[in-house]
């Protein structure tokens, strides 16, 4: 069976990942660009994990002394690692948990009480425990493709993601970023949906022509010559 694809804003749900080996490290480093709050419990963690949640932390003391700290930097405080073995009492504040321990049996018992529980579980590797999967994604800026094979071939998907990745240029998330900033002016100005849909069209070839370069005179030309 396919999964159904859903984009989730992820900013501040609280993540819990069961696990603090490879698997997890490769789920906290994608997941982070996202915005959320995890929460990684294993009694033996990565060293790379180990880094990342102290450069948080870094970055957090920082940016109470100046605001001149990127975002993009690090993620202040959104990643907090516990070593011990996971307990049921860690669902209750979880929005989602990803069950990565090196332990079938345990993966499962996770499941089962995550089911108890209604909350959302992905089993890492056993898609008949999943509710929800990781797809293989290709990410520029806010443009973000996704590619899943249900479960049954990652390997087939991040082949596929590598053929996306080979076409979709980077300038495309630039031009995303300009069309979401005008967006809501043309929907504000623009009452007729048969020219806000040709605005957008011309801004979108233009953009592509221009390498995702698009002054705001250029878009004011654009805007001009449909509303007049």
């Amino acid at each position: 069976m396919a999964y159904f694809p859903i984009y989730v804003n992820l900013e501040q749900k609280r993540i819990l990942i069961v696990g603090g080996g490879k698997v997890a490290l490769r789920k906290v480093k994608v997941l982070l660009e996202y915005g959320p709050k995890i929460l990684v419990v294993a009694p033996k963690i990565e060293e790379e994990l180990c880094r990342m949640e102290e450069s948080g932390r870094e970055n957090a003391a920082a940016r109470k002394e100046t605001d001149h700290i990127p975002e993009n930097i690090a993620s202040p405080g959104r990643l907090k690692l516990e070593r011990r073995e996971f307990q049921k009492e860690d669902l209750k504040t979880a929005d989602m948990i990803i069950a990565a321990t090196d332990s079938s049996v345990e993966n499962s018992r996770i499941y089962k009480l995550c089911k108890q529980e209604e909350k959302l579980v992905n089993v890492v590797d056993v898609p008949a425990e999943c509710d929800f999967i990781f797809p293989a994604i290709v990410k520029k800026k806010d443009l973000v493709v996704s590619v899943s094979t249900g479960g049954k071939s990652p390997l087939f998907a991040a082949k596929v993601k590598k053929e996306l990745e080979s076409r979709i240029p980077d300038y495309y998330g630039e031009l995303v970023e300009i069309l979401g900033t005008w967006r809501n002016r043309i929907l504000t100005e623009v009452s007729e949906a048969k020219k806000r849909k040709r605005i957008f069209e011309a801004l979108v070839e233009k953009g592509k022509r221009q390498h995702g370069k698009l002054s705001e005179k250029e878009i004011e030309c654009v805007i001009k010559k449909e509303v007049q």
